[in-house]
């Protein structure tokens, strides 16, 4: 029998400790990792979870509604939350609301291209510049898909890759649409009616939805009356602003509406006073005689005189001017 060399056992005893303590690090590891990436989709978003250990490729693995509770999502799993709710776009001069509401630009090229109105020309070839917001929502029916050919693009479920994807897609399709509807009105409508601006609200959220969705290649976005599940699709909603004009004439249009105030005044007043020189007419003509005596006795217009009885009486001519 051949003999074993002579400190084998401890060796050996050695060796598969330092396995199990190596195995047993790798395990608290793992369950360190899995305790750390368990995930919870909260209230106002849907997740998606996405396979990527070392020793499986990438695939998808689910979408987790709203409040679904929390899961293990595995060491290496990716996780990705998109909203739910109304989202609010606007191009302002207010600092602070230019783009995604309460996202702010995340980089230099992104602050650079901010903008703080939409130019237009109008039909009489005048040029304006709107500021408008735009309410829509994420169509969480194709959320699978906008996610593979957008949202990874971006990073679009950041905050900051959310607004930089809105500002290349839907702000670009928004500047085409107010071009396209400002030219059917002239200026002096778009400026001063209350009615064009809402048939400008209507016109352009009927047309942008398709315009954005048409340049996406999908119908990724609808209105705020979106509902998941549902086959309809929603028109956005848009609140516009009066748009600015050249100032030259807008001082034109403050000062002829000044004018057109004035003239409805002094009409006013001249109606006024024909209506109480009728007044004073009519009470004149509705007056009995004897108001009449009593008003000239008043006024010390009427002379009386006292006759004695049964004797002639030769009465003076009244004085001039009586």
């Amino acid at each position: 029998m051949t003999a074993r060399p002579q400190g084998w056992a401890p060796r050996m005893l050695g060796i598969v400790g330092s396995l199990s303590a190596f195995g047993l690090t790798i395990f608290v590891i793992a369950v360190i990792a899995g305790l750390l990436n368990i995930r919870k989709c909260d209230a106002q978003s849907v997740c998606l979870s996405y396979g990527g250990g070392p020793i499986e490729s990438n695939h998808y693995q689910g979408a987790f509604r709203p409040s679904s509770g929390t899961r293990l999502n595995g060491a290496f799993d990716k996780w990705f939350a998109y909203p739910i709710s109304v989202r609010a776009y606007s191009v302002s001069s207010t600092p602070g609301e230019t783009g995604e509401k309460g996202v702010s630009a995340g980089s230099a090229e992104q602050q650079s291209d901010a903008i703080t109105a939409i130019p237009a020309t109008t039909q009489d070839r005048i040029s304006v510049a709107w500021q408008v917001t735009v309410y829509f929502k994420l169509n969480t029916n194709l959320l699978r898909a906008f996610h593979e050919q957008l949202g990874l693009r971006y990073k679009a479920y950041e905050d900051r890759g959310w607004d930089l994807m809105l500002r290349n897609t839907l702000r670009k399709q928004l500047e085409t649409s107010l071009a396209k509807v400002t030219r059917r009105y002239p200026v002096a409508q778009v400026w001063a009616d209350e009615t064009t601006l809402n048939d400008v609200e209507q016109a352009v959220g009927t047309t942008l939805k398709d315009q954005v969705n048409t340049a996406l290649g999908g119908q990724y976005f609808c209105g705020p009356q979106f509902q998941a599940g549902s086959d309809s699709c929603p028109d956005f909603q848009l609140k516009v602003k009066r748009p600015e004009i050249p100032p030259a004439l807008q001082t034109a249009f403050e000062q002829n509406r000044t004018s057109q105030i004035l003239i409805t005044t002094k009409s006013n007043e001249v109606k006024q006073r024909a209506k109480e020189a009728q007044a004073i007419r009519r009470l004149r003509g509705e007056l009995s005689p004897e108001y009449v005596l009593l008003r000239a006795i008043e006024r010390n217009q009427i002379d009386f005189w006292v006759l004695p009885p049964s004797k002639n009486l030769t009465l003076p001519t009244p004085a001039a001017g009586r």
